[in-house]
Parts: C-alpha cells; sequence; structure tokens
C-alpha cells in the first residue's frame, strides 16, 4: 500500500456570501469540521475560501471505499436571509480531494430578489479547483499552508435593458453571464506549535473577479483584485453539549469590476460576518451567522437608478456534513 503524506486536520475554520457573505469560525482540535463545503463550492468557511483541503485522507486506505488517493465527499446546505433586501439565497454545495493536494468541488444556489427587483429568482452554479502548493508544516511547524483555485461561475440573470432605450433597448443589462475568480490563499493555526491553550487560525488571501455581487448578477469587462483575511477561534462546549464550540469573522474587501452597458458602476460593498458554530460530532456541524453588507439596501440603488452595491444586514445558516 501506497506511503499517504503526512496531513494535519484543521483545528479551526474560516468563511459565503451572497452578495453579501457568510460565516468563518474555528473547531476544536478533537473534531474534522473545518474546512467547510462553502456557498460558492470550495472549501472554507462562509466568506473565503482557505488553504486547507476537503476531509483529506488522515490514514492509507480511509479514503473512499478504502482508496489512499481520493477522498471522502463532505456536503453543505446554506440558508441565507437579508431582510433589509428581502432577499434569500439557498445553496448545495459539496466536495472532494485527490491525493490530499488536489480539490473539486460544486455548488447550486438559489437566489431570490423578487420581491424588491420585480423579476423571478436566479439559478446561479459553480464548479471548483483548488490546489494545495505547500501543506501546512512541510518546512517547519509554523509553516502556514498555502494554495492556489479557482471558481467557475454561471448565472442565468435576465435583467434586461429597457425597451425604450434606443440601439440596445431589450439586450442584457450586465456584459457577461459568466466568468470566473481565481485566489491565492495562506492559513495557519496556532495551537500547540506556539504553546496556546486554545486552536487559533489565521487566514488571508487575495482574489482576481470580475464578478458583481459575486457573480449571482453578473460579471463586468474589468479585473479586481479584492483581498480578505479570517480569525477564529475552538472553545470547548458547556457541559451540557456534547462536542465543541467555535467563534470567528471574517472580512471581504469591496469591488470594483467597471460598468454596465448603460454606463452605471458595478460595484459590491465590503462584507463581514460574526459566526458561532456547533460541532457535536466528529461528521457534523451547526453554524449560525450575522452578515453585514453595508448600512443601504437593494431599494436604496434602485431607487437611485443604480446598481445596488449593499444589500445590508441579515443572518446565515448552514449544516455540514462530512461522509
Amino acid at each position: 500500500m501506497p506511503t499517504m503524506p503526512k496531513t494535519r486536520k484543521m483545528s479551526l475554520i474560516t468563511r459565503c456570501l451572497v452578495t453579501g457573505g457568510i460565516g468563518m469560525l474555528a473547531s476544536a482540535p478533537a473534531l474534522a469540521g473545518p474546512p467547510f463545503s462553502n456557498i460558492e463550492g470550495a472549501s472554507g468557511g462562509g466568506l473565503n475560501v482557505t488553504a486547507e483541503i476537503a476531509n483529506p485522507i488522515a490514514k492509507p486506505g480511509e479514503g473512499l471505499n478504502g482508496s489512499s488517493v481520493v477522498g471522502i465527499p463532505q456536503v453543505g446546505v446554506w440558508y441565507v436571509n437579508l431582510p433589509d433586501s428581502n432577499l434569500t439565497w439557498t445553496a448545495q454545495s459539496a466536495q472532494m480531494s485527490f491525493f490530499n493536494r488536489f480539490e473539486v468541488g460544486l455548488s447550486h444556489s438559489n437566489v431570490d430578489a423578487s420581491k424588491a427587483t420585480g423579476e423571478g429568482s436566479v439559478n446561479f452554479t459553480t464548479i471548483t479547483a483548488k490546489l494545495q502548493v505547500i501543506k501546512p508544516g512541510q518546512f517547519g511547524a509554523l509553516t502556514p499552508a498555502f494554495a492556489v483555485g479557482y471558481i467557475d461561475k454561471n448565472t442565468d440573470n435576465a435583467t434586461r435593458i429597457p425597451s425604450s432605450v434606443p440601439g440596445i433597448g431589450g439586450t442584457r443589462l450586465y456584459p457577461d453571464d459568466s466568468g470566473g475568480d481565481y485566489y491565492a490563499v495562506l492559513t495557519e493555526t496556532f495551537y500547540k506549535n506556539v504553546g496556546l491553550p486554545l486552536p487559533i487560525l489565521l487566514n488571508v488571501g487575495m482574489r482576481r473577479t470580475k464578478a458583481y455581487l459575486m457573480g449571482v448578477e453578473g460579471f463586468g469587462q474589468k479585473w479586481d483584485n479584492p483581498y480578505f483575511a479570517s480569525i477564529g477561534v475552538g472553545l470547548p462546549a458547556p457541559k451540557f453539549m456534547t462536542g465543541h464550540l467555535a467563534l470567528g469573522a471574517e472580512y471581504a474587501d469591496s469591488t470594483n469590476v467597471g460598468r454596465d452597458r448603460l454606463g452605471r458602476p458595478m460595484k459590491t460593498a465590503r462584507m463581514y460576518d460574526i459566526t458561532l458554530a456547533w460541532l457535536p460530532t466528529p461528521k457534523l456541524t451547526f453554524v449560525a451567522a450575522y452578515l453585514n453588507n453595508g448600512s443601504k439596501n437593494i431599494y436604496d440603488g434602485l431607487k437611485a437608478g443604480q446598481n445596488p452595491s449593499q444589500l445590508g444586514e441579515g443572518f446565515v445558516l448552514t449544516a455540514q456534513y462530512q461522509f
């Protein structure tokens, strides 16, 4: 049987988002938990991907059907509610890994802002790939994990230019309905390697994107390079609860990806979240998060005749399972 490369289960978590975002947290060291299946189909937290690989094989023969190469899948279901904008987002996502280095994933979302826009809900799909270039601890105890990845995105948003506009009336408002995000990310867990009583995770990275409102609405013609960051801490659960708890926060920078076909800016405001997770078993996790995508909402943008850049406050719920 081939020798497996050393792997380290993430001892905490970070990170989705909708036109706002979602959560990030950290788990206690005894449980698997993170990285989670996020809303965009990659592993990480809510808003931000991490450099860790989904559900890595801990020992030879413990992968899918006894494999030492193909990892066991993990899945997540998501519900996001932004009442300031009458917007809901539901999603299902899944990932699996190969050789504890390469990860593939996918997600399907339904985003409904019809009360505000008067249009139907939007189907948003992604396919993701992540390569872990440097494994955690590969060159010493404090070596962070480093990964690069790509998220292919497609939306069926059908927003059209008013028919009264000469020459372009009735055509698509946004330049593209598909695109992709490139990213690079570093993740490190500080715990026994530095003598801490609880695990603390730090996660920083950068994206290269043309996505407007995460790509749900569409894609611009200009690349932007927003950064993101996460912090999480693993906590023991109270005596009346099984498992462990995790507390964390995430930040995703604002983006400007150019203009729509009417010449209006396509901007997305910065997002942040604060998240609490409960990991009752090594395979199951429940997460609740507060999400903030600015002090304004979708109605403010629409009334001003502009593309909305802020969607207000709301909450996120997700359940995660590692088979």
